[in-house]
C-alpha cells in the first residue's frame, strides 16, 4: 500500500484552470478519496462488534404469488441459528401515507414483486445465515403478474391489494381546472402522444450496444492528482483522524 505521506508529495498536474473559472474545468481532489485509497474508510461490512449476530432475508423468486405455507423447522435446527422470523411474527403494517398503510417488514401471505422478503434468519455467522435460508420451504400459489397501469385496469382479479375503489384501481379521482376547451382553442400547438418503453428500457443496461472504435481509448491524460489545494492542511496523522 502506498505511503500517504509520499502521495502528498507528488507534484500537481499541469492543468491550468480555464479563464474566468475556479471550479469548472479544474481538477479537484475528492474529499473522501485519500481515506479510500489508503484503506482508512470503514464500510458497513468492516464493522464487527462483540456478540454481534447476522441477519439474512429469504426473498420471493416470483413477481406475484400467495404464500400457502412456510416451513422453517429445518432452518431452526441448523447449528448456529438463533431465530427464524416470518410475517406472522411481524404483522403490523406501515406506510408513508395514512391512506396506504400497506407495507410489511416480512410478507404475511402475499408477495407482490421479485425480491419481496418472506423470512429472516438470525445466526451466529453470516455464512450460517446463508445456509439456513436454503433450509426454509415456501409453498407459493402463482398469481397473474400485473406489471403496468394498463394491465391493472384490464385485470381486476387477482387484486394486488385488498383495499381500493375497485379491482386494481387504488382510487378514482376526476379533477378539472379552468375552461379546457377554451384553453385548447387559444393554444398555438396541441400535442397528443402515447409513450411506449423501448426495448432498451425494458431489457435494461445490458440491452445497449457500444459504438465500435477504430482504436482502443487511452487514458494517459486521466492521471489522478494527489496534491491538495494551497489552502488545505498538509497530510498528518492528527488531522487525518479529525477529517476521516
Amino acid at each position: 500500500m502506498a505511503d500517504p505521506k509520499e502521495l502528498s508529495k507528488r507534484p500537481e498536474q499541469d492543468s491550468p484552470p480555464k479563464e474566468g473559472f475556479r471550479v469548472i474545468g479544474v481538477p479537484r481532489r475528492r474529499v473522501d478519496g485519500r481515506a479510500k485509497v489508503t484503506g482508512q474508510t470503514r464500510f458497513a461490512d468492516d464493522i464487527s462488534l462483540p456478540r454481534m449476530a447476522h441477519c439474512k432475508l429469504l426473498r420471493s423468486p416470483h413477481p406475484h404469488a400467495r404464500i400457502r405455507r412456510i416451513d422453517t423447522s429445518r432452518a431452526l435446527t441448523h447449528p448456529g441459528v438463533y431465530l427464524v422470523l416470518t410475517g406472522k411474527e411481524l404483522p403490523i403494517q406501515y406506510g408513508i401515507l395514512p391512506v396506504s398503510q400497506d407495507e410489511q417488514a416480512l410478507c404475511v401471505d402475499h408477495v407482490r414483486h421479485v425480491g419481496d422478503p418472506v423470512a429472516a434468519v438470525i445466526a451466529r455467522e453470516e455464512l450460517i445465515a446463508f445456509e439456513a435460508l436454503d433450509l426454509i420451504d415456501v409453498d407459493y400459489e402463482i398469481l397473474t403478474t400485473i406489471s403496468d397501469p394498463e394491465q391493472a385496469l384490464a385485470t381486476p382479479e387477482p387484486r394486488i391489494h385488498d383495499y381500493g375503489d375497485e379491482g386494481n384501481i387504488h382510487k378514482r379521482v376526476a379533477l378539472e381546472f379552468g375552461n379546457v376547451e377554451q384553453g385548447f382553442a387559444q393554444a398555438e400547438e396541441i400535442f397528443e402522444e402515447e409513450e411506449e418503453p423501448s426495448e432498451d428500457e425494458v431489457e435494461g443496461p445490458q440491452g445497449y450496444e457500444l459504438e465500435e472504435e477504430d482504436e482502443e481509448p487511452t487514458y494517459e491524460d486521466e492521471k489522478p492528482s494527489y496534491e491538495g489545494e494551497e489552502d488545505e492542511a498538509p497530510y498528518t496523522e492528527s488531522n487525518t483522524e479529525e477529517e476521516y
